[in-house]
């Protein structure tokens, strides 16, 4: 029977798409009329168009489908519209699980999330595990994805329905073509050859890893339950160090501070406002970075749905073969 993949023209959603035509399976991808559908080029799938504001298009695409994958979002740390963000994320997921909910057939409905929802440590030595949920309204894409994750949670238990719910972490990788924001720092990075870094950290997984992981928790993953597809924890350092070796470059030397660093968001704010571009970087995400670390213990979803990541070297070099493919820096 038919897969319906919301988003499916995404980044995340491409490499769904690809590993569901991989195991022979039928795909409907639901994408907007207005979707960049590159990722999608050649590929043997049924599109769907529509918008998850819309219920009734919603409702028709579900028609003979037996699984869902949800990955549709606004993926995003500053926009001139941020309501936007919160409208998709949560009226989205509303729209449909309860379009699933009035309809019999669906055997499990894998939900992307983030870990965003599952918020960020202050520790390098504490990474946060599927019991942790975020706290603070760092942005408006993390609120979204918190409060969208505890609705569809409330949603599946009021109606009885097999979710589950998978948290990719920053996610690298081939096929973004928009870029997204975790591409867009190996783009700066590249670019504008950085010479500073800060006191923080992430956990950063391929895009490819990812997509399997999401396939894993249909075939294994336990309703209600949620799962971290994640790959290695890296400082900040780290990482630009790793992308220095990869290009033949020198390793940034000079730490920048809170201050500095929430100064510098506020005056990207207030450019990107005036050219109508997204800033190099916002101060709200400079507020949710010094000092704090996205650090995952993804052995949950090793030990229960068999998810295994590559190395972080060949996550970022195939980063940064992406970037340069796209003639990005």
């Amino acid at each position: 029977m038919t897969v319906l993949v919301t988003g499916a023209s995404g980044h995340i959603g491409a490499h769904v798409v690809r590993h569901l035509l991989a195991q022979g399976r039928r795909v409907r991808a639901f994408v907007r009329p207005t979707s960049n559908l590159k990722g999608l080029e050649g590929l043997d799938v049924e599109l769907a168009r529509g918008d998850v504001l819309d219920r009734a298009s919603l409702e028709a695409a579900l028609q003979g489908c037996t699984a869902v994958y949800h990955l549709a979002a606004v993926v995003a740390e500053w926009s001139h519209e941020p309501a936007i963000i919160l409208k998709t994320a949560i009226e989205g997921t509303a729209n449909l699980l309860q379009a699933v909910a009035d309809r019999s057939g669906i055997e499990r409905i894998v939900y992307t999330s983030s870990v965003a929802a599952v918020g960020m440590t202050h520790s390098r030595q504490q990474p946060r595990n599927e019991s942790h949920y975020n706290t603070e309204d760092l942005t408006h894409y993390s609120v979204a994805k918190t409060r969208a994750e505890r609705l569809a949670q409330e949603l599946a238990d009021r109606y009885g329905l097999p979710l589950v719910i998978v948290n990719p972490a920053v996610v690298l990788g081939p096929l973004d073509y928009r870029p997204t924001p975790a591409t867009q720092v190996v783009v700066r990075y590249l670019k504008y050859h950085l010479p500073f870094y800060v006191d923080a950290g992430a956990n950063l997984v391929h895009v490819d890893d990812v997509a399997r992981g999401h396939l894993l928790a249909e075939a294994h993953g336990k309703p209600g339950e949620r799962y971290i597809l994640g790959g290695e924890n890296l400082t900040v350092l780290e990482m630009f160090s790793l992308l220095a070796q990869l290009v033949d470059r020198r390793p940034p030397r000079l730490e920048l501070g809170r201050r500095t660093l929430g100064a510098l968001g506020w005056a990207a704010e207030m450019i990107a406002r005036l050219r109508g571009k997204p800033p190099l970087v916002t101060h709200a995400r400079t507020r949710s970075l010094v000092g704090r670390y996205g650090f995952y213990d993804t052995s949950k979803a090793q030990r229960e749905l068999g998810y295994t990541s590559r190395p972080v070297r060949q996550t970022l070099a195939d980063a940064v073969q992406w970037v340069r493919q796209q003639g990005w820096a």
